[in-house]
Parts: C-alpha cells; sequence; structure tokens
C-alpha cells in the first residue's frame, strides 16, 4: 500500500476532478484492490476522529450539557460506523450499477464500485472535524460543498433525468453516474 500514491488521489480528486475522474475511469481496478488500497482507509477516518473526539472531549447534548460516553460504547460505534461505511459503499455501487442503464450507461460493477469508492471521498475526509465534537457539526455541510465542487467540475454534461442522482444526493454524492463516466 503506497500513502503517497493515496494521497495524491484525495487530493486531485478534491481539487481537480475534472481531470482526475477520466484517469480513475481510464485505470484498471478491481473491487477488492479498491477496498484493500482506499476505502478501507478512508472510511476509518470518520470513525476513529469521532471516536477521538467523543473520548477526549465528550459529546454535547444541547440542553442537558456535555457527557461521557463509557469506552465500550465508544468501541461499539466505532466498528459498527466503520463496518457499515464499508458496507455501503458496496451497496452504493450495486444501486448505481443497476441503475447505470437508465442514465444511458452501461452496467460494469467495477466502474460503479469507483464512482461509489470515490465519491464519497470528500465524506472520508471532511470527516477529520469530528475529531472536535462542535466542528463534526460542519461535516455534513463541508462534505456536501466539496461534493458538489467536484461534481460541477465534471466533464460530463448534465443530465436532464436526476431521479436517481437525486436519491443519492447525501455528502456528496451528487451526479455519481456522470463523474465516473458512466454516462456517454
Amino acid at each position: 500500500m503506497d500513502f503517497n500514491k493515496l494521497i495524491a488521489r484525495v487530493k486531485a480528486i478534491l481539487t481537480t476532478p475534472k481531470t482526475e475522474w477520466p484517469v480513475i475511469a481510464a485505470e484498471p481496478a478491481t473491487i477488492a484492490d479498491l477496498y484493500k488500497n482506499y476505502v478501507v482507509i478512508l472510511a476509518a477516518l470518520t470513525p476513529v476522529a469521532t471516536f477521538i473526539g467523543a473520548a477526549l472531549f465528550g459529546t454535547r447534548i444541547p440542553l442537558v450539557g456535555t457527557i461521557h460516553i463509557g469506552m465500550g460504547a465508544l468501541l461499539t460505534q466505532l466498528v459498527l460506523t466503520y463496518a457499515l461505511g464499508l458496507a455501503m459503499t458496496y451497496i452504493v455501487a450495486l444501486i448505481i450499477d443497476a441503475l447505470a442503464p437508465s442514465f444511458g450507461g452501461q452496467k460494469n460493477p467495477v466502474q460503479a464500485f469507483k464512482s461509489a469508492a470515490y465519491c464519497y471521498t470528500p465524506v472520508w475526509v471532511v470527516g477529520i472535524l469530528n475529531i472536535i465534537p462542535g466542528l463534526g457539526i460542519l461535516t455534513g455541510l463541508l462534505g456536501k460543498v466539496t461534493g458538489q465542487l467536484a461534481a460541477d467540475h465534471s466533464e460530463q454534461p448534465r443530465r436532464p433525468r436526476r431521479v436517481a442522482a437525486g436519491l443519492l444526493e447525501r455528502g456528496g454524492q451528487r451526479r455519481l453516474f456522470e463523474g465516473a463516466n458512466l454516462v456517454p
């Protein structure tokens, strides 16, 4: 596993998505390699940051104050959040693959998984803010903004049919199909 390559990919997706998406679409990959070299690492950022933030600072509940959750509950939350993040990446890829023909694309499980995995990048990176509980609330907003910026710089034309993309619009996942070159 080459962390320099991982960091370069993350930086390119966030800063130059217009040039990075064609590179991603053209490179050979397998779902197992994408999981091992990308998803497993980045999907851990948000749960680990949340764990550290909650362990150090506690969890603030409006009108109640700050509470400290036990280590057992925090570890359970970490493991479940991480496992669900890994599973959701695959589930979103299945949805993309199933809906690709309705957007004029072709069914291709690897391309669909690339799209799901790389579109989660802004959300995973911004999830680091959860290390400071007060900043964690910005995670969703910043993930959506960075994802939208990435989508707006895609080379693919906008499509009038946005029903499926609208269903997947969460945390910067808008226009998954166009971003991964699943649509001609």
